[in-house]
């Protein structure tokens, strides 16, 4: 049997259909929702025998992408006539799944790369990373205030305090050694003179 098939099927496309035999047409009424797109191309596919003749205005009824449209070919099981004839469907037919495999490896690399690239960026940006601040907590701590006095002028938990501490560098951690020793030879030295 020839079976003709279209999606919102326009008088000149039926008419094609007709013109060439088709025994029964199959409009499919144009849908933009995804779940409710191709009830009519499923109902089809279920019915459609080997013996039968399937007879396409042209492959954009198949899907609105190529992916689409390539996935909707390989699944029909009869054979295939285009009323567009610039194709050559058995050539089509045999890199079908080729190119649905290239695409399913593309929109994997894609997917990785895009996974890498938020990875590296998720999270939001931490506040002692701002180099203005870090300047603050220096200055703060090396004023030899108590870390409750640091954390409650900065805004910051005890845990962050430290999670600071342990983020600078060595050279910044050995000046900031230098100079509390210094401060507190400083204020030894003060006191001894005061007594």
């Amino acid at each position: 049997m020839r079976i003709g098939y279209t999606v919102d099927g326009r008088k000149d496309e039926i008419d094609r259909l007709r013109f060439v035999g088709c025994e029964k047409i199959i409009v499919e009424k144009l849908m933009y929702s995804r779940k409710t797109a191709n009830i009519q191309w499923n109902r089809l596919m279920d019915q459609l025998s080997p013996e039968d003749t399937l007879v396409l205005v042209d492959l954009t009824c198949l899907g609105r992408t190529i992916s689409e449209m390539l996935r909707a070919f390989v699944q029909v099981p009869c054979e295939v006539e285009l009323l567009d004839d610039r194709l050559e469907l058995d050539e089509l037919k045999k890199m079908a799944p080729i190119l649905l495999e290239m695409e399913t490896s593309v929109i994997s690399e894609r997917t990785k790369k895009g996974m890498e690239k938020t990875s590296k960026k998720a999270g939001r940006i931490k506040k002692w990373e701002d180099p203005a601040f870090q300047q603050k907590f220096m200055y703060y701590v090396r004023e030899n205030l108590s870390v409750n006095e640091v954390c409650g002028i900065l805004g910051i938990s005890r845990s962050t305090f430290y999670r600071i501490l342990h983020t600078l560098t060595e050279e910044q951690q050995k000046q900031m050694a230098k100079e509390k020793l210094h401060s507190e030879l400083k204020q030894e030295m003060d006191e001894s003179l005061l007594k």
